[in-house]
């Protein structure tokens, strides 16, 4: 099923999602109150998934993502010393609307494809945290002692 949320117009949600419950009762009219939930549907193919110089899985660890004294912990690996981050987890944090683009295979941050790069693990999709700040305008430190990512504006 497809999403799509217009404003004057203007398409600021455009997503395809499935069914992942539904619920329904009847009120005391007779009129019927449902619930649905959805979930990120993702257009998987064989192009989706971007090379990585390591193994075909990587091994996943938490990293902490702070800008100033807030973070939060996302999904992540290592491959060949770039940190490669949960993008989802990462633009929900920074206040950002994230979206996939199926056509590019790439994500998307409040209806813009970032052109990065893009990695798909089951189901999810992941960025190089530099190149995810670059195009977000921070720049980034990395504590390689707490294993955490400072982004900044500058």
């Amino acid at each position: 099923m497809r999403i799509v949320v217009t404003d004057d117009l203007k398409e600021i949600l455009n997503i395809a999602v499935s069914v992942t419950g539904y619920k329904y009762k009847y009120d005391t009219v007779k009129n019927i109150r449902a619930s649905i939930d959805f979930s990120e549907y993702l257009f998987l193919t064989e192009e989706t998934t971007t090379e990585s110089s390591g193994s075909d899985t990587p091994t996943f660890i938490s990293t902490a993502v702070y800008v100033g004294e807030t973070y939060t912990t996302v999904k992540s690996y290592n491959d060949s010393g770039s940190i490669y981050v949960y993008a989802r987890g990462v633009i929900e944090f920074l206040d950002g609307s994230v979206g996939w683009n199926a056509e590019k295979k790439k994500v998307t941050y409040n209806g813009v494809v970032l052109d990065i790069t893009t990695v798909v693990y089951d189901g999810c999709a992941y960025v190089p945290i530099r190149e995810l700040a670059a195009a977000l305008g921070y720049e980034v430190s990395y504590d390689s002692e707490t294993k955490s990512v400072k982004l900044s504006t500058g």
